[in-house]
């Protein structure tokens, strides 16, 4: 299975970004944990997201649930289920998943909370519900924010259950703390009072009755769009309050005005101008999502990129420095890790196609075919690429854009 994209020929057009997982996946389990009805997400809905929505239907009501190759949906169905008194259940998923870092949320589950998680090889994990009266856990959240924001989510279903304050104690440097913001955010914005002191996040009340806020687009996937707008003249569809929705990957903007472009947003979305040049120092830990986004602009880009704290990168649905690292010497660019950091020295201009190894990470294929555009060479994208987990129409948007898509099995 492979895509062949041409980038050759582009030209002004309208990019539509979908809709924030991120944010989907809070709002979805906000609104079980306050016993409504599940939002309407409308059209194109990310598959990560569908996978939350079905997982969360079925809880409670069916043995067995299938996570696919979702990290935030297993996590939040994990904890959800352990922390749910006598509820018991069985999760599923790919073997990457299985293979991915799980192992401090389980630990706060079965020592805190008194829940049973026994783990397959690696399926299923079996899940039964540990007890009512637990009020506080704490959580290593150094490798991931997602065991943390896990354990706040099952925190504000028991809040909206009992009206008693539970406290998640974060122990360590909290890893992509903005995505953690993220949650306590939607806590508050859904009805939860929630304070923050020292290193202790406490759900202390449940206000029902809020209007449900609108999922906003996508700030990990305008990374791209941006860029792609860059090179081809055209406007990423996005109104004012969904340009200015905080989150992580929105670092997209200053790191693209570092190097010569500037984002402009108008009656009609956000068209970027300016000079490309220069070079990047990047901090993944920060956005570990937009990082191989940056690292497809190092590539574009005549001087010396610098990536930090990239081992973060290594627990995703791929091995994301190997995919820096395929992905730069397909383009002929310079590339080297050292402990913790990689540098990237671009090659502006490729000759011929350039190939490169999905892995099935829909973040590896869609930074590819990022720098495709900002090169103007065609790029072939080999095995599963997996876009469908967070943009299922990217393809239809490089389309708007003049890339000829050429899809095979």
């Amino acid at each position: 299975m492979s895509v062949r994209l041409e980038c050759g020929g582009l030209h002004a057009g309208v990019l539509v970004p979908p809709l924030s997982k991120s944010d989907a996946h809070r709002a979805l389990v906000l609104a079980w944990a306050a016993g409504r009805e599940l939002p309407d997400l409308g059209r194109a809905v990310p598959v990560d997201v569908q996978v939350l929505q079905r997982g969360l239907r079925d809880l409670g009501r069916v043995r067995d649930i299938h996570c696919e190759d979702g990290g935030a949906p297993f996590r939040f169905l994990l904890a959800l289920a352990a922390m749910e008194p006598g509820l018991e259940v069985a999760l599923h998923g790919s073997a990457r998943l299985g293979e991915r870092p799980h192992g401090p949320l389980v630990e706060t589950l079965e020592r805190d909370v008194g829940a049973s998680v026994r783990l397959g090889a690696p399926w299923p994990v079996l899940v039964t519900g540990g007890r009512a009266g637990t009020r506080n856990v704490r959580v290593d959240a150094r490798e991931s924010s997602q065991f943390a924001s896990a354990l706040l989510l099952g925190a504000a279903r028991r809040v909206a259950q009992d009206g008693l304050p539970y406290g998640v104690t974060l122990e360590g440097a909290v890893a992509s703390r903005g995505y953690l913001d993220m949650t306590v955010r939607w806590l508050r914005l859904c009805g939860w009072d929630v304070t923050e002191q020292d290193n202790v996040l406490l759900v202390k009340a449940f206000f029902a009755g809020r209007v449900w806020p609108v999922v906003p687009p996508d700030w990990s996937s305008m990374g791209y769009l941006l860029l792609v707008a860059w090179a081809s003249g055209g406007v990423v569809q996005v109104r004012r309050d969904g340009f200015e929705w905080p989150h992580p990957d929105r670092k997209v903007l200053e790191v693209m005005a570092s190097v010569g472009l500037k984002c402009i947003l108008s009656s009609d979305g956000i068209r970027v101008r300016g000079t490309l040049g220069g070079a990047l120092d990047f901090d993944a830990a920060t956005a570990p999502d937009l990082t191989p986004t940056v690292a497809a602009l190092a590539c574009a880009l005549r001087g010396k990129t610098t990536l930090r704290h990239v081992d973060i990168l290594r627990g995703k649905e791929s091995d994301r420095v190997e995919g820096i690292l395929d992905l730069a010497r397909a383009v002929g660019a310079t590339v080297v890790v050292e402990g913790d950091t990689l540098t990237v020295e671009g090659a502006p201009t490729v000759a011929g196609d350039v190939a490169v190894q999905c892995a099935g990470d829909h973040r590896r294929s869609m930074s590819a075919a990022t720098l495709g555009a900002l090169l103007g060479c065609n790029v072939v994208l080999e095995g599963r690429h997996g876009v469908e987990k967070s943009y299922p129409e990217f393809f239809d948007a490089l389309t708007a854009v003049g890339v000829r898509v050429i899809q095979s099995s």
